[in-house]
């Protein structure tokens, strides 16, 4: 959230890889139930907490060198937001997409749209219709163009992701956090905000504003000098979306009047 710099990410593990493919247009459908808790914390916020448990285990163990008495449980500091801050995954793909569309990115390939389908049927059903089919339509065209084709490899590498995902966005844990609270109120003022870990006091609209800039920023190496012509390239993308979208579902259609005439 704030350290090393504000908003500084490197990496598409878990669900900033969502994030990075809904805002390049890509990625349109994620098997995920909306109203599950999405245990999700700032990086720092855990580096912060390490470190003050390896202070904890050394002031409570000074020699160092000799393990606990067997009969003493090791202590478990469980950092999660879902017991002070919890964050629904509706929740939290709206924060991202508030703050994201106001900086979208010049990456981007097509429309933002993103469904949060808990029914397998229906994700698969949004994943044909607004992965599969354009894919190959897409590759297709490349092809007889005598270029490589790419975008089917990009969906099944979109959808193995995806289906990770998928395990932890369709269910939800019961943890407890009581000694990592104890944790830090055990911590003096000074070291407390030096290696701040409280989630009573952060804010996820104020994350969230900082982490899709951080996202763009450092990850997807987009400056924010871009941000006006990315926009421009965004609305033309929205008004192609809704023109394709008539045309498919005219062409559909006309494909089942002519059916269901020739069967009647």
């Amino acid at each position: 959230m704030a350290e090393p710099i504000a908003g500084w990410i490197d990496n598409v593990y878990g669900p900033t890889g969502v994030v990075v493919g809904a805002a390049v247009g890509l990625l349109h459908s994620l098997q995920c139930d909306p109203e599950k808790v999405a245990d999700l914390v700032p990086g720092d916020y855990v580096v912060n907490a390490t470190i003050a448990a390896a202070w904890r285990t050394a002031k409570d163990y000074t020699g160092n060198h000799e393990a606990p008495p067997s009969d003493l449980d090791p202590p478990v500091y469980n950092f999660v937001s879902s017991v002070d801050k919890p964050l629904t995954w509706k929740k939290f793909m709206h924060l991202t997409e508030f703050y994201g569309l106001n900086c979208p990115t010049m990456h981007a390939v097509w429309y933002y749209i993103l469904y949060l389908n808990p029914q397998k049927w229906l994700h698969t059903l949004v994943c044909l219709l607004l992965h599969w089919i354009p894919a190959y339509l897409v590759d297709s065209v490349l092809v007889l163009m005598g270029k490589k084709p790419m975008l089917v490899q990009a969906y099944r590498k979109i959808h193995k992701f995806s289906e990770v995902i998928t395990y932890f966005s369709t269910q939800e844990w019961k943890f407890e956090n009581a000694n990592t609270k104890q944790l830090y109120e055990t911590m003096r003022p000074a070291d407390r905000d030096a290696f701040n870990f409280d989630l009573t006091r952060l804010t996820w609209s104020e994350y969230f504003s900082t982490y899709v800039k951080g996202v763009r920023t450092y990850l997807m190496k987009d400056p924010v000098e871009t941000i006006p012509g990315a926009t421009r390239k965004y609305y033309m993308f929205k008004c192609l979306h809704y023109v394709a979208s008539c045309v498919f579902f005219y062409l559909l259609y006309k494909l089942l009047s002519f059916l269901l005439l020739s069967i009647f």
